[in-house]
C-alpha cells in the first residue's frame, strides 16, 4: 500500500494566531492516519484545544489499532472495528480538551472541530465533527463527504435557506457541535473505497469558506505535484479574502 500525501496549516493574513492544527502519518504497513482540526476559544484556548484533541485523538487510535494488529498490518477481518475504535477516539479526545478546559479558568469554553482519515488498504473510514471538512474528487466531479454540524447547515436542512443563500449567510461561522465543549459529543462516520483515481481533500473551514467547489475540483483533478496543489488551494483562499486560518491537507492513494 503506498499513499501519497502533502498538507499545510496556514496563519492566513489576518489571524494574529494560528488555531488549526494538521497531521498525517504512517501507522501500519497497510493504515495512515491524517488529522485537520480548527480549534476555538480565544487567547491561546483554540490553538491548546485543536493541538491536544489533535494528539489525544492519534494516540487512541493508535492504542486501538496496536490491539487488532499482526505481523505489523491491519487485517481486514480486523476492520470492521474501526469505526468503533475510531468513535472511542474522539470521545477521548473530548474529554481530554474538556477536562483540561474545566480545571483551567484561561482555556474556559475552549474547543475545535476535528476531522480525520483512516486509510488502511484500500479503505477509508473518515470521522468529522464541526465544520472542518472531507472532500473526495473523482471523474471530473467533487463529493463533501461530511456534512458540516452547523447552524447554516441545520437552516438548510430545515428549508429556512438554501445551498446558495448558506454560502454568504452572516451566522456561517456558528457550530453546533465541537470537542471539548461539552463532556459528550457524537461525531458522523463514513466508510468508503479507495481508488487510485481519486483525490481526497481534508480542510479547515478557512479554506472552504474562501475556495468554491469548481476551484477545488480544478485544482484536485490537475496534474500538479500534490504538494504544489495544497499551496495553490492556500494561496487561493487568501486572495478569496481569507480572514481565518486556512488548512488543507490532499491524500492521493497508490496501490
Amino acid at each position: 500500500m503506498n499513499i501519497d500525501y502533502y498538507g499545510i496549516s496556514d496563519i492566513g493574513p489576518v489571524r494574529k494566531e494560528n488555531q488549526d492544527c494538521c497531521s498525517a502519518c504512517k501507522l501500519y504497513d497497510n493504515a495512515y492516519l491524517f488529522i485537520v482540526c480548527d480549534g476555538m476559544g480565544g487567547n491561546n484556548g483554540g490553538k491548546t484545544a485543536s493541538s491536544v484533541a489533535s494528539k489525544e485523538f492519534r494516540v487512541k487510535i493508535e492504542e486501538g489499532l496496536s490491539k487488532l494488529a499482526e505481523e505489523g498490518k491491519i487485517p481486514r477481518k480486523a476492520q470492521r472495528s474501526i469505526p468503533r475504535c475510531m468513535a472511542d477516539a474522539l470521545l477521548y479526545a473530548n474529554r481530554a480538551v474538556y477536562d483540561m478546559a474545566s480545571e483551567n479558568v484561561m482555556l474556559s469554553g475552549m474547543g475545535t472541530t476535528l476531522v480525520a482519515m483512516l486509510a488502511i488498504d484500500d479503505k477509508a473510514y473518515i470521522i468529522n465533527v464541526g465544520d472542518s471538512r472531507a472532500y473526495v474528487a473523482e471523474n471530473n466531479a467533487i463529493l463533501q463527504i461530511t456534512k458540516d454540524h452547523s447552524y447554516v447547515q441545520y437552516l438548510v436542512d430545515t428549508g429556512k435557506i438554501t445551498e446558495d443563500e448558506a454560502k454568504n449567510h452572516p451566522n456561517k461561522n456558528i457550530i453546533t457541535r465541537s470537542v471539548g465543549v461539552m463532556e459528550n459529543v457524537k461525531p458522523d462516520i463514513f466508510r468508503m473505497s479507495l481508488n487510485k483515481n481519486q483525490t481526497i481533500l481534508l480542510c479547515s473551514d478557512g479554506l472552504s469558506n474562501y475556495v468554491n467547489d469548481d476551484a477545488l475540483l480544478q485544482c484536485l483533478s490537475s496534474d500538479t505535484q500534490i504538494e504544489s496543489k495544497v499551496k495553490i488551494l492556500v494561496e487561493q483562499a487568501k486572495l478569496g479574502g481569507g480572514s481565518d486560518n486556512i488548512t488543507a491537507l490532499i491524500i492521493q492513494y497508490e496501490r
